[in-house]
C-alpha cells in the first residue's frame, strides 16, 4: 500500500467526513475555472471544524518531519486563477459544511458555514426580506470562496466587496489551532501577545511587522486603489488607536493564511424590482462623457459593454430590439436604480433623460412591456461567453480607474491588433472593474504561448496606465507569474513575512500568491477548457 493510500485510510479512521483517493475523484478535482490543471493526492470532505483541525494538524506535523503535503481549500471550484487546485490534499467544504447555523433578522446578521453558496443563502434570507447583495454571477460561489477571493458585485454605494459584510470568523490556523477574529482593543492585543500559543506568536509577529513596516505601508498601500495582489489589506489590520483585527488579511488571502470554518455576515434588506435604463452611444469617447455626467445620479448598477458582445450574441438569434442595428465601435451602457423612494427615483430618471437629450442620445427606461428585454441585457455576458469558440479567463477583473478609461480603450485596441485578438471590453463603471475574454487555440503550442504573451503584455499595459489586473480578484497561481513584476520589492518582502507568520511550514495552499515559475505555469496549463456552462 502506497504512502498516500495509508494516509487516506488513516484520516478516514479519524475524521467524521470522507477521504477519497480514487483516480476518478482526483481527476474531478484537478481543475477549477482557471486554465490550469493539478491533480491532488487526496480529496477530503470535512463535516465540521473538528475535521478541518484534524487534517490541518496532521499536515503540520508531517511538515515538521519534512514531509510536505499542502492543503488547498475548495468550495465549488469557481476560482479563475488556479487557487482551488493543488498537488497535495484538497479540502472540499461544499459537500457537508454548507449549513445556515443562525439568522438574526432584527440585527440583520447570519451565521453560516463556508460551503454554503450565495444562492442558497439568499433563498433562505428572502423569507425574512433580507439578502446578501451579490451579482447573479456569484450565486453558485460558496461564501468561503467569496471571502477567500474578496469577490463583490457590480453594485455601487455601500455594497462592493464581500469584506464589507464579514463581521467575525472562526479560523483554523496552519497548526490546527482555532481562533475567533474580531476587532481587539490595544489592551486585548497586548494580552494576546503575551500568550504562549500560536495565536500569540501571530499577534507578536504581526504587530512587530506593522511597527517595522509602517512607513512602507503608508507610502505604498495608503490609497484607494483596488488591488488584491499579495496581502495589501495589511493596511487595514491596525487602527490608529492600536486596535487590531486579523480579518482583513483573510479576505483575498485565497486560503494561504488560515481556513475559515464559520463566519458571521451582516446582510441588508432585500431590494425590490429596480428601474432599468439602457443608453447606446457611438464610441468610447462619448461613453466616457456619459459616465461622467450620469455617475452623480448614483445608479445602483452601471455597466459597460462593447457593441461586439451584442453582435456575437445576435449570431445565435438572441437580439435586443431596443438597441436596433449596432455599428462597430458603439458602446452599450446599462443602468439600474434600486432602494430609493419612488419620488427620488423619478427625479433621477428625469435627470438621466435630460442628460441624454442634451448629448443627443436616446435612453430607454424600463416599463411593464420592455422590462424583461432590458433585464436580459444585464445577463448578456453569460450568453456571450458560452458561445464557441471558448473565451477563456486569462485577464478577468482588471482595475481601471475611470479617469483613464479613454486611454485604456485606445491601448486595448492597439494590443488587440498587435496580438491579432478580438478583445471587446465589458465591466462595471461603479467598481472600475473591466474584463476582456479573447479566444485561444489551446491545442497548439503557439496558442498557449499567446496566452502567456497576452497575460504579460496586458499586465504591463494596465500597470502603465495606473491600474492593475487583480482588482476583481487576487492573483492565485496563474496571474502571480506576472503580477510580482509590478509590485515594489519591499512590499513583496513584507508579503513573504506575513505568509511566514501565519504559515511557517507552508502548509496552506503552497504555490498560491507566490512567485510562480513560468515553466511550471505552462506545464500545468490545460489543453482543453471544457467547462459545461459559464455563469457570469
Amino acid at each position: 500500500m502506497g504512502t498516500m493510500n495509508k494516509i487516506v485510510k488513516y484520516l478516514n479512521q479519524h475524521i467524521a467526513g470522507d477521504v477519497y483517493g480514487s483516480a476518478y475523484t482526483l481527476e474531478a478535482y484537478a481543475t477549477d475555472k482557471s486554465l490550469m490543471a493539478m491533480k491532488p493526492q487526496a480529496v477530503i470532505m470535512p463535516k465540521n471544524t473538528h475535521d478541518i483541525r484534524k487534517v490541518v494538524r496532521f499536515c503540520y506535523q508531517l511538515a515538521e518531519k519534512n514531509v510536505k503535503i499542502g492543503l488547498t481549500l475548495r468550495g465549488c471550484g469557481n476560482d479563475k486563477t488556479g487557487a482551488a487546485i493543488g498537488k497535495g490534499i484538497v479540502l472540499d467544504t461544499s459537500a457537508y459544511m454548507n449549513e445556515i447555523l443562525e439568522i438574526d433578522p432584527k440585527q440583520r446578521l447570519v451565521r453560516v458555514q463556508p460551503g454554503i453558496t450565495v444562492g442558497e443563502l439568499n433563498r433562505a434570507l428572502s423569507l425574512y426580506n433580507l439578502w446578501l447583495p451579490c451579482t447573479p454571477a456569484y450565486t453558485q460561489h460558496t461564501i468561503g470562496g467569496m471571502i477567500a477571493n474578496n469577490l463583490g458585485n457590480d453594485m455601487g454605494g455601500d455594497y462592493g466587496k464581500i469584506s464589507n459584510f464579514v463581521e467575525k470568523a472562526e479560523v483554523v490556523l496552519s497548526n490546527g489551532d482555532v481562533i475567533q477574529t474580531g476587532k481587539h482593543a490595544r489592551r486585548e492585543v497586548n494580552r494576546k501577545k503575551g500568550q504562549q500559543t500560536f495565536e500569540g506568536e501571530i499577534y507578536r509577529g504581526l504587530t512587530g511587522l506593522l511597527d517595522d513596516k509602517d512607513k512602507i505601508i503608508e507610502e505604498f498601500l495608503a490609497d484607494d486603489d483596488v488591488d488584491n495582489t499579495g496581502y495589501e489589506s495589511i493596511a487595514d489590520v491596525r487602527n490608529r488607536d492600536g486596535a487590531v483585527d486579523l480579518l482583513p488579511l483573510l479576505c483575498a488571502s485565497q486560503g494561504t493564511l488560515g481556513i475559515i470554518s464559520e463566519v458571521i455576515l451582516s446582510v441588508d434588506f432585500a431590494s425590490g424590482q429596480p428601474t432599468l435604463a439602457v443608453i447606446k452611444v457611438p464610441n468610447n469617447d462619448v461613453a466616457r462623457d456619459v459616465i461622467d455626467a450620469v455617475t452623480p445620479l448614483e445608479p445602483s448598477k452601471f455597466n459597460l459593454y462593447a457593441a461586439e458582445i451584442f453582435e456575437d450574441v445576435a449570431l445565435t438569434g438572441k437580439t435586443f430590439a431596443t438597441l436596433g442595428d449596432l455599428k462597430p465601435g458603439e458602446v452599450v451602457l446599462t443602468l439600474a436604480f434600486y432602494n430609493t423612494k419612488a419620488r427620488t427615483r423619478g427625479k433621477k430618471l428625469k435627470q438621466l433623460a435630460k442628460i441624454c437629450d442634451k448629448m443627443n442620445l436616446t435612453v430607454t427606461i424600463s416599463d411593464s412591456k420592455n422590462y424583461a428585454q432590458l433585464a436580459g441585457m444585464f445577463g448578456v455576458i453569460g450568453n456571450y461567453l458560452n458561445q464557441a469558440p471558448t473565451k477563456v479567463p486569462v485577464v478577468d477583473g482588471a482595475y481601471i480607474p475611470i479617469n483613464i478609461l479613454g486611454e485604456y480603450f485606445t491601448a486595448i485596441e492597439g494590443l488587440g491588433k498587435k496580438l491579432n485578438l478580438r478583445m471587446p471590453v465589458y465591466g462595471s463603471v461603479l467598481n472600475d472593474i473591466f474584463n476582456i475574454r479573447p479566444s485561444f487555440d489551446l491545442d497548439s503550442v503557439s496558442g498557449r504561448q499567446l496566452i502567456y504573451k497576452l497575460l504579460k503584455d496586458y499586465t504591463k499595459l494596465v500597470d502603465t496606465l495606473g491600474g492593475n489586473i487583480t482588482g476583481g480578484a487576487p492573483e492565485g497561481r496563474f496571474k502571480s507569474a506576472v503580477t510580482r513584476a509590478t509590485v515594489n520589492e519591499q512590499l513583496l518582502d513584507m508579503y513573504g513575512q506575513i505568509k511566514t507568520i501565519f504559515d511557517p511550514k507552508n502548509v496552506l495552499n503552497p504555490g498560491v500568491k507566490a512567485d510562480t515559475d513560468i515553466k511550471e505555469l505552462i506545464e500545468n496549463m490545460r489543453l482543453k477548457y471544457n467547462e459545461p456552462i459559464i455563469h457570469e
